[in-house]
């Protein structure tokens, strides 16, 4: 966080039309939705550090869908083993991508319950 220098009345004026300036910048760069969570901040700094907590909030909704959708991943009457493992692979690379890694020790199992008894 910038402290205002607290001794020189001028860097203390430029700090403040300066505060206001990036206060206003970033009411005026956020969508509507976001302004009730940013306005009653004093600080530019304060809204930063809000608006940065907003997006980098971990959703656990996509990384349970994924987990889902791996689980159930099972072996279409037909389909090649390669082109199974493949579809595996995918829905990992999702999970990879949104932070959730999976072992590969679970990865191996989760593919042997989707194969067919075939």
């Amino acid at each position: 966080m910038v402290t205002p220098p607290a001794s020189d009345p001028i860097a203390l004026d430029i700090h403040e039309v300066k505060e206001a300036k990036a206060q206003r910048l970033i009411l005026d760069g956020i969508r509507d939705h976001l302004i009730p969570h940013v306005a009653e901040k004093n600080s530019s700094y304060e809204m930063w550090n809000t608006l940065k907590g907003l997006y980098e909030a971990k959703n656990e909704n996509p990384i349970m869908a994924l987990k889902k959708k791996l689980q159930g991943t099972k072996m279409a009457k037909g389909e090649g083993v390669a082109s199974f493992l493949t579809r595996v692979a995918q829905v990992k690379d999702e999970l990879d991508a949104v932070g959730e890694l999976i072992s590969d020790s679970d990865l191996v199992w989760i593919a042997l319950k989707g194969l067919t008894k075939e």
